[in-house]
C-alpha cells in the first residue's frame, strides 16, 4: 500500500501488486473472518469456542522414539507427527529448544505415563537399547534409523 500511495496509485486490494497465490488466499481469509464475525448475516449459527489453549508443550532432555512419545501421550502417531513436523525420523534427537507439542488435555497424561515408564527403568529410545550391551546381542534391526552421536 505504501508503494502505491507514494506513486499516487490506488491502494485498494485489486490495485496492489502481490504474488498470485497471495491474491487468491487473502479474499478467502477475509470471507472466513466475515462469517465468524457476523454468522447471522449468512444464516448460520456457530458453536462457541472456549478461550483456552488447545496445545501444550513438554520439554525433553533425551532422545525419544516418536512411537513411544505418541503412546505415552495416548494419541495416534500420525497426530503426533502432525503436531511435531520437525521430527521426521523414528527417533527425536536431543536438541535445544525443541519441546514436544501435544493436545493440551494430553500433556498431563504424557507426563504421568513418562514417569511410570521411567520408573520401570525402560529406555526412551530403541537406540538406547541397541547401544547398551554387546553388538552381537542386538535384536535384528535394532538401532536402524538412529542418529549416532
Amino acid at each position: 500500500m505504501a508503494k502505491n500511495r507514494a506513486k499516487g496509485l490506488p491502494t485498494d486490494y485489486r490495485s496492489l501488486k502481490m504474488p498470485a497465490e497471495t491474491a487468491y488466499y487473502v479474499p478467502k481469509l477475509q470471507a472466513i473472518k466475515n462469517i465468524i464475525a457476523r454468522p447471522e448475516l449468512f444464516g448460520i449459527t456457530l458453536d462457541p469456542i472456549p478461550n483456552r489453549p488447545y496445545f501444550g508443550t513438554v520439554e525433553r532432555s533425551e532422545k525419544m522414539d516418536i512411537a513411544l512419545a505418541a503412546r505415552l501421550a495416548e494419541i495416534p502417531v500420525d497426530e503426533f507427527i502432525a503436531l511435531n513436523p520437525a521430527y521426521s525420523r523414528p527417533v527425536m534427537p536431543i536438541a535445544a529448544n525443541s519441546p514436544l507439542v501435544l493436545p493440551a488435555e494430553k500433556v498431563q497424561t504424557f507426563l504421568d505415563n513418562l514417569q511410570s515408564h521411567e520408573a520401570q527403568d525402560k529406555p526412551l529410545s530403541a537406540c538406547q537399547r541397541a547401544h547398551q550391551g554387546h553388538a552381537r546381542l542386538r535384536p535384528a534391526g535394532a538401532g536402524q534409523g538412529c542418529d549416532r552421536p
